[in-house]
């Protein structure tokens, strides 16, 4: 398997994981959008609070002159 190869794969199984996340205080549910193409690789969150749809990106990797770049990672805990 060559690098880039191995890089996809990593990159999947590592955010797989996220998707299977509950949330107990609200209704949403993490989906996977991954496109080897173009080497993009997002989890992004969607559902529901009441009446207020919620859409946001958890997690954006993606493959770049064969370096792996965190785009944004919302999982970290915000410092106040």
């Amino acid at each position: 398997m060559d690098r880039l190869s191995n890089y996809r794969q990593i990159i999947r199984s590592t955010l797989k994981p996220y998707i299977d996340i509950i949330y107990a205080n609200v209704n949403v549910k993490n989906r996977a959008a991954f496109d080897s193409e173009t080497d993009q690789y997002i989890i992004l969150s969607e559902g529901w609070d009441h009446q207020r749809h919620l859409h946001s990106i958890l997690l954006h990797l993606e493959i770049v002159n064969g370096k792996v770049w965190v785009q944004y990672d919302g999982t970290r805990p915000v410092a106040l």
